[in-house]
């Protein structure tokens, strides 16, 4: 090394970030002695959760109340999207189903780092 002075400066003697470090740290030892852990997770259309039973019931339970609903929907008669007319009592309601079919977005979109219990 040519010189009496050192060319690169060292982050770890800013208090600032000596701070944000010793944080980071008390928090990974906090989550370890709860048994949880800092992971990141793959983009991908499912996470680890979609396969547990209370997820597979809301799943099962919005599709029943979809086909309930379904017979105060209109359905289309052709191409062009001509609805069919509904006949509903004085208290009933007509619902529309309105998707999207040009973007998909996920819950986790954008998150890299997630809690995940171990």
């Amino acid at each position: 090394m040519r010189g009496k002075h050192q060319k690169v400066k060292s982050l770890l003697g800013d208090e600032d970030i000596y701070q944000m470090i010793t944080e980071y740290l008390w928090i990974c030892a906090w989550l370890k002695h709860f048994g949880w852990e800092f992971c990141v997770e793959r983009k991908d259309v499912y996470y680890n959760s979609h396969k547990r039973p209370d997820v597979i019931e809301y799943r099962q339970d919005f599709l029943n109340e979809i086909l309930e609903l379904e017979k105060w929907m209109p359905k289309p008669l052709d191409d062009i999207m001509t609805l069919e007319k509904l006949v509903l009592d004085v208290n009933e309601k007509c619902y529309i189903l309105i998707t999207h079919n040009e973007s998909i977005f996920y819950a986790n979109d954008g998150k890299k780092n997630l809690l995940e219990i171990s």
